[in-house]
């Protein structure tokens, strides 16, 4: 959680809560995702509206269901979708057959999800599994984005 409060690139939920065990919504990931790409001048951090504005014109995502919680799939496709308009190399190409439910990845989010296994950038769950239709918590979000950017 240190990495991703140092560069603001997510916040608290109030009160001085973090809620590491929240799920993350498509919104919020957008926004983060913006963050992550700050170019702007002003030290203002995005805004909800302003990072689904940025997602959708950065081909990250579409914009739809903004308040939907996100599944590790959708962050990690959004997450490879940001990393090929980043032009960065995207060689990693993780084996899924080792996770017992990668047969639950969708088809749309497999080269993704194969990319983030090998880049280091997902591993399973405790039990063994990849989970790729379970609900994103704000602290692996916060793991993912530490990982993909060291």
């Amino acid at each position: 959680m240190i990495f991703v409060n140092t560069y603001a690139l997510m916040n608290g939920v109030g009160d001085d809560l973090f809620a590491p065990n929240a799920s993350a919504t498509r919104e919020q990931s957008m926004t983060i995702l913006a963050r992550v790409d700050d170019e702007r001048e002003d030290a203002a951090p995005y805004t909800l509206d302003e990072g689904v504005a940025w997602a959708m014109a950065n081909g990250v995502s579409d914009g739809e269901d903004r308040t939907a919680t996100l599944t590790r799939e959708q962050f990690v496709t959004m997450l490879y979708r940001y990393a090929i308009e980043e032009g960065l190399e995207l060689e990693a190409d993780g084996d899924l057959s080792v996770f017992a439910d990668a047969g639950s990845v969708s088809p749309w989010a497999a080269d993704a999800m194969a990319w983030a296994v090998g880049a280091g950038i997902v591993s399973g769950m405790d039990d063994g599994s990849l989970a790729p239709q379970g609900n994103v918590t704000r602290a692996q979000l916060a793991v993912m984005l530490e990982r993909f950017a060291s």
